[in-house]
């Protein structure tokens, strides 16, 4: 059976490629896990929005008792092995070949390294196959301190008291107790280290970083003691050390609920665009790689969101790098020519709207926005932009929306025609009078109507309808018929 167990093995890796140390090196040390956000000549100004939190730090800044009490708990022959158990390995291809039994087997910590560090979640034996592979070359190219550290600074363990997803040692130490990691006690040392095994269920903490209810509470603080009971088994801690641990009462240690700090919106129209532009070119090639065209991608919304969770997910979690075209240097200063001039921008108008949520009825101002662009006219690259006057008020990026031009277009579109047509001056008297064209009646901003003759430029810098310049059908098929 051994023998048949690795023929299969075998064959199933004959065309796996193994990659380098520096490789691996690059994935296991990699703990800035989100999509990293650049501007042009690789300047950093932020990541990929994720409430997963997670600050690295070496082995020598965790405490001892952290380290004993993973081993003991994971994988208590880590020091011994070669990355993988090969009673285990041995079990997984039986349960393969002959369908009996569970597929999984028992993971080492090398082997969950790999599994969130370089492959995905995918659940086939090939995956596991690949696994194993990997944690064999894992083992030898690197110490057993090297991938302990590395497996500390990523593992999932839960929510913090802000309510956000922590991994890593350093901020399940400073989100759950207030304190880093080097100088947890014993006892929170094994609540910890209980936590990898169902990180939702043991977590302290809720969503909105409440701590639970006792009853769910102690769900954690029995895993806290099997934990204890395994480090004293392995000769790790002494009776006494365990029975006092199991006495300290962990619930008086956990921190109160805090709110996490805010987040810059400095860059937020870049953020977004960039965001949304590599989620959709991920999510193509996704489904590109599945064998589905770009036609049926975008004619099934089901089939698009599913690749789009997909891609969110791996911008999220692999530390891609997004690079745009933008100068930063440029951008800034478009922004604060802006700011400093957006009190020459017009007039702001306040409107009376119903709120969604409350029903009641509100006040909302609504100032004159900007959006421009500056390209490379040879290849069409964005150099720079503005998306708006202030997006923490509103994140419309008006250099992009599809909609409307509102009144930008009567000076395109009429009046400067007009004029330059000679149909009308800059003191023409225009009539400012109630028009119907079949089912539309418009009006100025307001739904006001002055119900006299205006000048043309005044009704140009009160940004009236250009229905002053349509009052007779027959001026309106020649504004229509210009060349412009």
């Amino acid at each position: 059976m051994a023998g048949i167990g690795s023929g299969y093995f075998a064959a199933l890796m004959k065309s796996e490629t193994i990659p380098s140390y520096q490789v691996l090196k690059q994935q296991l040390d990699n703990t800035d896990q989100a999509a990293g956000l650049y501007f042009d000549q690789n300047v950093k100004f932020g990541s990929i929005k994720t409430d997963l939190v997670r600050t690295p730090v070496k082995i020598d800044q965790m405490s001892p008792y952290l380290t004993d009490a993973i081993v003991a708990t994971e994988d208590e022959d880590f020091y011994q092995h070669s990355g993988v158990v090969p009673k285990a390995l041995l079990r997984a291809v039986i349960s393969e070949v002959t369908g009996f039994g569970s597929q999984t087997g028992g993971s080492t910590l090398t082997q969950q390294l790999i599994k969130m560090q370089v492959l995905t979640s995918q659940v086939t034996f090939k995956r596991k196959a690949t696994e194993v592979l990997l944690a064999l070359r894992v083992d030898k190219y690197f110490t057993k301190k090297e991938i302990l550290q590395d497996y500390l600074n990523v593992a999932t363990l839960g929510r913090n008291n802000k309510g956000q997803n922590i991994a890593g040692v350093q901020e399940a130490a400073l989100g759950l107790f207030g304190k880093n990691a080097k100088d947890l006690s014993l006892a929170e040392a094994a609540f910890i280290a209980g936590l990898p095994q169902s990180p939702s269920v043991y977590t302290p903490y809720d969503q909105d970083g409440t701590l639970k209810d006792p009853e769910y509470l102690k769900y954690g603080l029995d895993r806290k003691d099997t934990v204890l009971f395994r480090m004293y088994r392995d000769h790790r801690i002494t009776n006494a050390e365990y029975k006092a641990a199991k006495k300290v009462d962990l619930t008086s240690e956990f921190q109160a609920k805090t709110e996490p700090e805010s987040t810059s919106k400095r860059y937020g129209y870049v953020y977004n665009l960039l965001e949304s532009q590599a989620t959709d070119i991920m999510t193509k090639q996704l489904a590109k790689e599945a064998n589905i065209s770009t036609q049926k991608l975008n004619s099934d919304n089901t089939l698009y969101q599913q690749y789009q969770t997909q891609a969110t997910e791996l911008l999220s979690t692999k530390g891609y790098q997004i690079h745009s075209t933008i100068n930063k240097d440029i951008y800034d200063s478009m922004q604060n020519i802006v700011k400093e001039q957006s009190s020459t921008f017009g007039y702001t108008y306040t409107d009376t709207e119903t709120d969604a949520v409350t029903g009641l009825q509100q006040q909302v101002s609504s100032p004159v926005q900007n959006g421009s662009v500056l390209l490379d006219n040879q290849t069409g690259k964005i150099i720079s932009f503005v998306g708006g006057r202030d997006f923490s008020l509103k994140q419309t990026n008006y250099m992009l929306t599809k909609r409307s031009p509102g009144s930008t277009i009567k000076p395109l579109l009429v009046y400067g025609p007009a004029i330059d047509q000679k149909l009308i001056g800059s003191k023409t008297m225009l009539a400012d009078f109630k028009t119907n064209f079949k089912t539309y009646a418009p009006t100025d901003y307001g739904g006001t109507i002055q119900n006299k003759f205006i000048p043309a430029d005044t009704a140009l810098a009160n940004r009236s309808i250009f229905r002053p310049l349509t009052c007779t059908m027959n001026f309106v098929k020649q504004v229509i018929h210009l060349n412009i």
